[in-house]
């Protein structure tokens, strides 16, 4: 981030346009100030673009799988492949999502800050936002009902992340933004009432699902985790551990 903002002299505002129009800042801040590493810098934005998302892929298919394996989603979901033990079907349900939502974004925005990249990124930004917020909230809370309060671990301090998030939550979803920005928290929206929603049916329906929650991954009282007893499908979560 300083590469950025010192290349393209963020400090002052009349470059910033420049600077979100630019598909590939890093690119160009190479080949204009070190043209000998461009070829380096190409390599290492590939890479380093590749691994974010392989770690993104890996975290969303084990949180699917899991869910799959307590009843949750559908317990095809938790399958793992016989020979392999990988969560295959989890691993191709997140690849199909994630290319029918990726190329007609990006056929729609093109690259860039600007573009499908700062557009998902700002939807996964709310949301993950919303998600630490809520945690912080929780934890008073879990406390509270545990009897083992303390005022500044389990109050002040979660207080103040809510306050801290609540800006960046704010600079993101205020009305005004540009479009497609504005559509931003209104997806979010969404996508929280249908998480709700369907919190709220299987409560409703089938609150076995919703105590079973978690309880796959979760250490049992031997300190054992549960995959070492789930026999030779177990495995599978050391592909996307």
């Amino acid at each position: 981030m300083y590469a950025l903002t010192a290349g393209y002299g963020l400090n002052n505002p009349g470059h910033l346009k420049a600077f979100l129009s630019d598909a590939n800042p890093f690119v160009t801040l190479a080949h204009r100030d070190a043209p000998w590493l461009e070829q380096i810098v190409d390599l290492c934005a590939i890479a380093g673009i590749f691994s974010c998302f392989l770690a993104i892929h890996n975290t969303t298919v084990r949180i699917i799988f899991s869910m799959g394996r307590d009843g949750v989603l559908p317990p095809a979901l938790g399958r793992v492949h016989a020979r392999w033990f990988s969560p295959y079907t989890a691993i191709y349900v997140q690849t199909i999502f994630t290319l029918a939502v990726g190329f007609p974004i990006g056929a729609w925005l093109g690259p860039g800050a600007t573009g499908a990249y700062g557009f998902t990124g700002a939807i996964g930004t709310v949301a993950i936002v919303i998600v630490y917020m809520l945690s912080n909230s929780a934890l008073i809370r879990y406390f509270l009902r545990a009897g083992a309060f303390n005022a500044i671990l389990h109050g002040l301090i979660p207080i103040l992340g809510v306050v801290a998030l609540a800006y960046p939550l704010w600079s993101v979803g205020q009305p005004g933004q540009t479009y497609p920005y504005n559509l931003v928290p209104y997806i979010v929206l969404v996508w929280l009432v249908v998480g709700v929603a369907t919190f709220l049916y299987l409560r409703s329906r089938s609150p076995e699902k919703i105590a079973a929650v978690g309880s796959f991954l979760a250490d049992d009282g031997d300190g054992r985790h549960p995959l070492q007893e789930a026999g030779p499908s177990a495995h599978g979560m050391s592909s996307i551990t």
